[in-house]
């Protein structure tokens, strides 16, 4: 009875060390579950690129139908996120559309929450910091 009891016990832990191995392995591959106001996300990013500015954020162009010109982005931004100060020769719209992040433009400080739009003239300095996690359409005009 000894002996049964020691094999297994030798297969349950090499079992659980299985598990454990596949759980890391699929837990790499899936994203934090986001919470949203009207209730609970699980987003796969495999579709997704890579920010090249800001590490952890996600982005997806969106494809317009109509004018293929269009540059509209859906970004993801993980809490405490900065936004590096830059300033570029286009104007852009952030719109919130779950989260909150702060923002600084040319020195005035403020936020946007769910569902709340800010649009940036050119040349004008500004910086951000996501303060949850936090989900962007960024539309460049």
């Amino acid at each position: 009875m000894c002996e049964k009891s020691k094999e297994y016990k030798e297969t349950v832990n090499r079992v659980k060390d299985l598990i454990k191995k596949r759980k890391r392995h699929l837990f790499e591959k899936l994203p934090v579950v986001h919470k949203i106001d009207d209730g609970v996300s699980i987003r796969f990013f495999s579709a997704w690129s890579n920010s090249k500015y800001h590490k952890g954020v996600k982005y997806r162009k969106i494809d317009s139908i109509d004018n293929s010109g269009d540059k509209n982005y859906l970004a993801f931004l993980p809490k405490g996120t900065y936004i590096n100060i830059r300033k570029h020769d286009y104007s852009e719209c952030l719109i919130c559309l779950d989260g909150k992040i702060s923002l600084d433009i040319d020195g005035q400080i403020m936020t946007l929450d769910s569902f709340t739009e800010k649009c940036i003239k050119p040349n004008v300095e500004h910086s951000g910091k996501a303060l949850v996690d936090t989900y962007i359409v960024v539309k460049i005009l």
